[in-house]
């Protein structure tokens, strides 16, 4: 099959186009910048900005293609300019159109779309009205409704995908950011009260190529390898860095006034983040757990422990 992705010098990117090179399959990558640094006889390389191009221009790209995979986007960790709905509609929703209506265009029978488990936490939680009170969330559920609107002949599938772990040689890996800061230094360390569904950028490329070559069923569809606390990756990293600290956990209530004291710090420099602070500190204080086993059934992936994932990157992220 012909298969092209958009986003593919990113890190779930290139682990969807190693799988779809080694699963034999003919792979277009693009990106903005391009220079993906593959090196095979089946992989070619388009520059593309997705952001501001026109969909005439996607495609002829995506002629000739069975499936379009787009992993590219913002992802919830961004703090742009305020007002932070309009940065998630210009990198996340906007996109989504134009490869939409590209795939329309060009008559491409599949779409795959990637995007975050906080649509099905969503769907799980209605009272918790995640979409009206999260910009990034809001984002995530217009993206699966434009794509189903705009390519009403394609075959459609979101993969909802929680905590990613694994790395990508010469880059840092994801979690060099706020996760991780309140565990490098100090006399003491600090971690989450709740927990999360996790898997690994190889699951995530297994999933992406089973959509993409009509394996697995279109619709929405979470990526779950594991279920893990705040508090045993916390232990993880920590036993990965040699850092031999007393492991806090945060009251629900110290979580929520520090989330609130960020959000004043963001607005004093004219920034917002997708996620906002209360709403926040209630997610990270719950366990959103996920059924390993449906995405085995989907995907077929395998349920089992991401601590040997989980503590590769915690290396990556150290060095």
């Amino acid at each position: 099959m012909r298969i092209v992705v958009i986003g593919a010098t990113g890190q779930l990117g290139r682990a969807i186009v190693d799988a779809l090179l080694a699963g034999g399959h003919g792979v277009v990558g693009v990106s903005r910048r391009g220079g993906h640094g593959f090196q095979h006889p089946s992989y070619a390389e388009a520059r593309l900005d997705v952001t501001r191009a026109a969909p005439a221009d996607l495609a002829r790209i995506l002629d000739g293609a069975d499936a379009v995979v787009q992993a590219v986007g913002a992802d919830d960790r961004e703090r742009p300019p305020r007002p932070a709905r309009r940065f998630f509609e210009t990198e996340l929703v906007a996109p989504t159109r134009l490869i939409a209506d590209s795939v329309t265009i060009a008559r491409v029978p599949r779409l795959v779309v990637l995007g975050s488990y906080f649509s099905t936490v969503a769907r799980a939680h209605p009272e918790w009205g995640l979409v009206a009170r999260h910009p990034y969330v809001d984002a995530r559920e217009a993206q699966w409704r434009d794509a189903v609107r705009l390519a009403p002949e394609a075959a459609v599938t979101v993969l909802e995908i929680p905590f990613v772990f694994g790395t990508v040689e010469g880059r840092a890996p994801l979690w060099c950011d706020t996760y991780l800061a309140p565990l490098r230094r100090g006399p003491v360390a600090v971690t989450l009260p709740g927990g999360t569904s996790a898997t690994t950028a190889e699951d995530v490329a297994l999933a992406a190529v089973a959509a993409a070559t009509g394996a697995s069923p279109a619709g929405r569809h979470p990526v779950c390898t594991d279920n893990v606390s705040h508090r045993q990756l916390a232990h993880w990293a920590l036993a990965e860095w040699d850092r031999r600290v007393p492991l806090l956990t945060l009251p629900h209530g110290i979580l929520t006034a520090s989330l609130l004291a960020e959000k004043a710090r963001l607005r004093l420099s004219g920034k917002e983040s997708g996620l906002e602070p209360v709403g926040l500190a209630r997610l990270l204080s719950e366990d959103l757990h996920l059924d390993p086993l449906a995405s085995a059934r989907t995907f077929g992936t395998t349920p089992r422990s991401v601590e040997d994932s989980a503590r590769e990157t915690f290396r990556a992220a150290r060095a």
